[in-house]
């Protein structure tokens, strides 16, 4: 969702390390666990996937700022992931929380999105929306709600001129990519009860690798379990379920910190 220069500028902006390991760029945070849409690109389309009505609450988003401030994290937080993030009745105390350690981008799609919610997301110091425009109606609406905010301020990405979808880890039947994958290399995906997860694509959450609220969070980052999943998508993701079913280019991104973690995994 994030335009692909800016985000290979985020991470290449100077790679930081906690206890001699590289940490993370990118942080992307599950802050709800429904949505309001049923697009057809998306596993909440099936009748038969969850949306369940599942909401991040203050704790985790507390635990999860003292552990980016204790690490030093000098990255970006996206509150994004596997549902609608604007769902969250207080989204804007979320990113009010989050900005004073870190840069803080929401993706949304946009249905939610009204001028005074945006009023609350600026004051609460967000760094970016994003907003997805599945029609050009609803680019138009988001034009008018935007007027006013510098454009660097936010992003619309409107599905008619360039939006393009992925199979969600597999979850939509396709075949996989076959390459190998930075991803856990620089990123990492928090889910909304504080469990640290592969990937956003992982919709059927196959893989967990621990939960900031009884681990810290550079243990979980640093650990057995999450480096084996590492190095051998360094290499390959075709052992590894649900990564050698997922379609998405993982080599995009990240090159650097797979470089520098396989000097300090060596």
């Amino acid at each position: 969702m994030i335009n692909s220069e800016r985000l290979d500028g985020i991470i290449k902006k100077g790679i930081e390390f906690y206890s001699k390991s590289p940490i993370p760029s990118i942080v992307e945070v599950s802050v709800s666990d429904t949505c309001n849409l049923r697009c057809a690109f998306c596993p909440k389309s099936h009748a038969d996937y969850p949306n369940n009505p599942l909401l991040i609450d203050d704790k985790v988003v507390e635990r999860l700022s003292s552990e980016l401030k204790r690490i030093n994290f000098t990255g970006l937080v996206v509150l994004s992931g596997y549902g609608e993030p604007l769902i969250h009745p207080t989204i804007h105390k979320i990113v009010e929380k989050l900005s004073k350690v870190a840069l803080v981008d929401v993706v949304t799609n946009g249905t939610l999105l009204t001028e005074r919610i945006l009023s609350k997301l600026i004051l609460c110091g967000v760094n970016k929306i994003l907003a997805s425009a599945y029609s050009e109606q609803m680019h138009q609406r988001l034009e008018r709600i935007f007027a006013e905010l510098p454009y660097d301020r936010y992003e619309i990405r409107p599905r008619y001129q360039d939006f393009k979808t992925t199979n969600r880890g597999g979850c939509l039947g396709g075949r996989g990519y076959g390459s190998p994958c930075y991803y856990l290399a620089y990123n990492l995906m928090l889910d909304w009860n504080g469990d640290v997860m592969l990937c956003p694509q992982d919709f059927n959450r196959k893989v967990r690798f621990g939960n900031i609220m009884t681990s810290p969070i550079e243990t979980i980052w640093d650990s057995d379990y999450m480096n084996s999943y590492r190095m051998q998508l360094f290499e390959t993701r075709n052992n590894l379920q649900p990564c050698k079913r997922c379609d998405v280019n993982g080599c995009v991104h990240g090159k650097e910190h797979m470089g520098l973690w396989k000097v300090c995994k060596s």
